[in-house]
Parts: structure tokens; C-alpha cells; sequence
């Protein structure tokens, strides 16, 4: 069995479409719904702000290290 990256791997490392992809896989098999899914839904929104909040928290931890 192969794992994917975790989504935020992926978002941080600049592969923000596979993230998103490894990130909906995971709600699918969790039940979410495809309209939740789709542009404009509630978990696409939440997506939006995890990648978001990683870049926000990548920045900090740079800035922090200087």
C-alpha cells in the first residue's frame, strides 16, 4: 500500500493541485458529498484556508530561523 503526501507537504512544496486531489480523495472516503466538493462548497473553502493557513505558518517558521 502507498500513501500520497500529506496535503501539506504538497501545498508547501508548490503541488497545490495534488493537494487538493489527496485532500478530496480523503473526503470522499469519508462521506463528504460531491456538492461539498465542488467550486464554491463548504470543504473546497476549508481547503482553501488550510493551504492558506500552511503558507502563513511556512512563512513564520522562515522568519523565525533567520
Amino acid at each position: 500500500m502507498q500513501l500520497p503526501e500529506s496535503p501539506r507537504w504538497l501545498l508547501l512544496n508548490g503541488r497545490s493541485e495534488e493537494a487538493r486531489a489527496v485532500y478530496e480523495t480523503v473526503a470522499r472516503r469519508n462521506g463528504v458529498e460531491e456538492s461539498e466538493l465542488e467550486e464554491g462548497g463548504g470543504f473546497r473553502r476549508r481547503f482553501q484556508l488550510l493551504a492558506e493557513k500552511s503558507r502563513e505558518e511556512d512563512e513564520g517558521a522562515k522568519e523565525e530561523g533567520k
